[in-house]
């Protein structure tokens, strides 16, 4: 794929057909290439709840939007 676009949507094709762990890998490669687009983060938590990751929906949050801190300092 060559573009980020192309990465967002094959990973909403993914999660449509409910292959969650395939949407998510296209959603973080997206995310690599435009790290501030928000809805590929909304779309990473969805894949992950889907899949259960509960615990990583946390991690994804807090080095989303506290890069660099622990979660005993933000708590």
């Amino acid at each position: 794929m060559n573009n980020s676009t192309s990465w967002f949507d094959n990973g909403n094709l993914y999660y449509e057909k409910r292959q969650y762990q395939q949407a998510l890998d296209c959603y973080e490669r997206h995310l690599e290439l435009y790290p501030t687009d928000e809805p590929a983060l909304y779309a990473i938590f969805k894949a992950l709840y889907a899949l259960g990751q509960y615990d990583d929906i946390t991690r994804k949050f807090l080095d989303y939007y506290h890069p660099n801190q622990d979660l005993a300092e933000i708590l």
